[in-house]
This record gives C-alpha cells, structure tokens and sequence, in this order.
C-alpha cells in the first residue's frame, strides 16, 4: 500500500469522527516528551475519554481503539493493555495536534578521541 501525502492525511483527519481524534490527540497529552513509538496505558486512554466527554461511553472508546488497531493506525504492544501508534498512526498524531514526537533513538555516541 502507497504512503498517504501529508495534503491526504489532512482530508482524512478532517472525515474522522471526534473520538478518533480525541484518542490519537491523547498520546502527546499524556507524554509531552514522548518519543516516536512510546506507548501509552489502554486505560489511561479509555479514562481520558470517558471523564472529558460525558457522552461516551466506555464500550465505545475500547471499540473506537480496537477500529484504530484494525486500521493500523496504533497497534498492540507486548505488554498488555499497552497501544502505541503505527508510524502512519504518528503522522495522523502530527496532523491533529501539530505536535512531532522526539526520534525513537538516543543519538549515537562519539568515539573518544584516546581511543583507536
């Protein structure tokens, strides 16, 4: 499948349902210095959710989760009850919230200068 261009994200993230938005703009919320990748607590998103927006309702936030996972926009971790987006899932994060995650890695370390 092609990568979407930044103009397509946009027209995407303009037809998508509050929830949706709401859910992907809580990763920078929670993690203002996240990086790429880092994953956030499936509960503390539903928590999120539900105490902001009296009208939905806890069945929807886990089936709006579990519809940004089918789509690959977030996806399981290897810890359970853990989500983190995809990479198109970061950029729809970027589109939304305006905020770019810090690179996944550290920078690399310089070669000492006694050493050869």
């Amino acid at each position: 499948m092609a990568e979407p261009t930044d103009e397509q994200l946009r027209d995407y993230v303009a037809k998508l349902p509050q929830i949706y938005k709401d859910l992907l703009a809580a990763f920078p919320k929670f993690h203002p210095n996240r990086r790429s990748g880092d994953p956030v607590l499936r509960g503390k998103l539903e928590d999120s959710l539900i105490s902001e927006d009296r009208d939905v309702r806890f069945e929807d936030v886990q089936a709006a989760l579990d519809q940004l996972i089918s789509q690959k926009f977030i996806r399981n971790t290897n810890t359970p009850r853990y989500v983190t987006p995809t990479l198109l899932g970061e950029r729809l994060i970027s589109v939304i919230t305006k905020h770019v995650p810090r690179p996944a890695t550290i920078p690399e370390l310089p070669q000492p200068s006694w050493a050869s």
